[in-house]
């Protein structure tokens, strides 16, 4: 926070309304590199993650969050709580599709002996894993296939 007060030139009081810590402004900082607003749920829960795919894949295809994302992933793991950056904090979409994916999913035909969250998450950890293996984004070929192998696997049998 220090650091950015000193290259901002604002006061410190001023930074500290905007942001009143340290993971409030990583967090931004963070958003603001994905260059993508917040999605938004629609009820049609098949839509909705193949929206969040593509909305991942379009994340990673933006260089300013490419820049972010080694910093991303040390404050996401960091060792002391403290310095910690909250998941939830840079990815609320995640939380409104684990929410939706757990109100829905037994009518629209997906398993719903799983864990919601855990379900978002692998669904965006296929994403990163792509992008960690081959260095690049996944194109749309690579994201279809993900989302084709995902939801065949959610599908109630």
């Amino acid at each position: 926070m220090n650091a950015v007060v000193e290259r901002s030139g604002f006061a410190r009081a001023t930074v500290f309304l905007r942001w009143p810590n340290r993971e409030a402004l990583l967090a931004a900082a963070v958003r603001h590199a994905m260059g993508r607003p917040v999605i938004t749920t629609s009820g049609d829960l098949e839509r909705d993650l193949r929206a969040g795919l593509e909305q991942a894949q379009a994340i990673f295809t933006s260089a300013p969050f490419r820049a972010v994302f080694p910093a991303l992933v040390a404050a996401l793991t960091a060792r002391h709580p403290e310095a910690r950056l909250s998941y939830d904090a840079v990815s609320p979409g995640s939380g409104m599709l684990a929410a939706e994916y757990e109100q829905l999913a037994s009518a629209q035909g997906f398993r719903d002996d799983l864990p919601p969250r855990l379900v978002v998450d692998a669904l965006v950890g296929s994403i990163v894993g792509y992008y960690l293996a081959t260095g690049q984004p996944p194109d749309d070929t690579a994201r279809e296939a993900i989302v084709s192998v995902a939801l065949e696997g959610l599908r109630r049998r």
